[in-house]
């Protein structure tokens, strides 16, 4: 694959502020270890799933480091921050929808349009809004305003309040940063990039990336024709869709998502897996939340206000049961482009049969 046709199938400047972002992310050896067993893995068969990645990211930080290091002031945008959202730091929220780096330099009606919908994106599903209604921030009071709503610690508010009054010099500190990355995941693009082509592939030879996303992850989703969907290298297991203005949808796929899922499905009668779910359901908000979805799909703010809690509560519990895939999600980005939620019968079920297997003895 020529430097063009990478530079089409991802977007290198959200790659480089994942990358600094992974930096800040810490997993324990338990973790590693939860992940092994839930997958059905040895330690020897997981480094060596991840092997390129693994190099790849250790050549591209060692370059990318020194220079960011020149910008440690720009940090805080680097570092997890605590909202229950895939990518969970503001500079990938800053960079999803911006196509190269002269977009972080435009004039002050786009820079504010793109501020206005990175922090929209961050209060989406903690803020209370009617069905058909978007957040839409025109100055710092309505931001303030949609603060008081959200269960954001100080520290977060302060951050997003920080951002949006220093936002023209916050995106032009970014752009000369992430303009001196790019190069660098160009350059070491070879080491990772049978695992890319792999995951391109894989996508190609279903009918439509409807097929793919319904097959590998059980999600329905309607997509526009003008749908962009790139490929993600340090988002790995990851997929995520957002919509911009004028209907744009841009969407990240994980290189590894596939491969992890059908490893997943495979071993989802372990105890590992079990356990898993178990703790998933162990709560009885998230049990309430699997039985409310049993029989009708419901968007977020449906279930908060069923549930009288808050958009933040049920965000936090529906991405638990997201994870363990006892809810599955249908995107409407057409017509009301929300996302609705209903549950996973088929996994239920399949919980419930691996108990009786287990009181059976079946599966040992």
């Amino acid at each position: 694959m020529d430097e063009t046709d990478y530079s089409k199938r991802t977007k290198l400047v959200y790659e480089a502020a994942a990358c600094i972002s992974d930096s800040y992310i810490t997993t324990t050896e338990q973790d590693t270890i939860d992940r092994q067993n839930k997958l059905g893995m040895t330690k020897k068969e997981m480094e060596s799933l991840f092997s390129k990645y693994t190099l790849y990211k250790e050549s591209v930080m060692t370059e990318i480091m020194p220079v960011y290091n020149d910008y440690i002031h720009m940090e805080r945008y680097f570092q997890v921050i605590e909202i229950d959202n895939l990518m969970g730091t503001i500079a990938c929220f800053l960079t999803y929808f911006v196509d190269d780096i002269a977009s972080l330099k435009g004039d002050q009606v786009s820079l504010d349009k793109l501020i206005n919908k990175s922090i929209s994106s961050l209060l989406h599903n903690h803020v209370s809004q009617s069905k058909d209604s978007e957040i839409d921030i025109q100055d710092l009071t309505t931001l303030l305003n949609y603060l008081e709503q959200v269960n954001f610690n100080d520290k977060t508010k302060l951050l997003l309040i920080n951002l949006y009054n220093n936002r023209y010099e916050v995106l032009e500190e970014l752009s000369k940063l992430l303009e001196q990355c790019v190069p660098i995941l160009k350059k070491n693009f070879y080491i990772i990039e049978d695992d890319f082509n792999k995951a391109i592939d894989s996508v190609s030879t279903d009918d439509s990336l409807n097929t793919f996303i319904n097959k590998t992850l059980g999600i329905n989703v309607d997509i526009p024709d003008n749908a962009e969907f790139y490929f993600s290298i340090f988002n790995f297991n990851q997929m995520s869709m957002m919509d911009f203005y004028d209907h744009r949808v841009v969407s990240y796929i994980g290189i590894y998502l596939e491969d992890l899922v059908k490893l997943s499905e495979e071993n989802k009668f372990n105890d590992a897996q079990i356990l898993s779910d178990l703790k998933a359901i162990g709560d009885p908000t998230r049990l309430r939340i699997i039985g409310l979805l049993a029989n009708k799909k419901m968007y977020l703010q449906e279930i908060a206000e069923t549930l009288d809690l808050t958009p933040s509560t049920i965000s936090h519990h529906v991405q638990i049961l997201l994870n363990s895939m006892l809810i599955s999600i249908t995107l409407d980005t057409v017509n009301s482009r929300k996302v609705y939620y209903k549950t996973n019968k088929k996994k239920v079920q399949d919980l419930g049969d691996s108990i009786k297997n287990l009181v059976s003895n079946k599966i040992f």
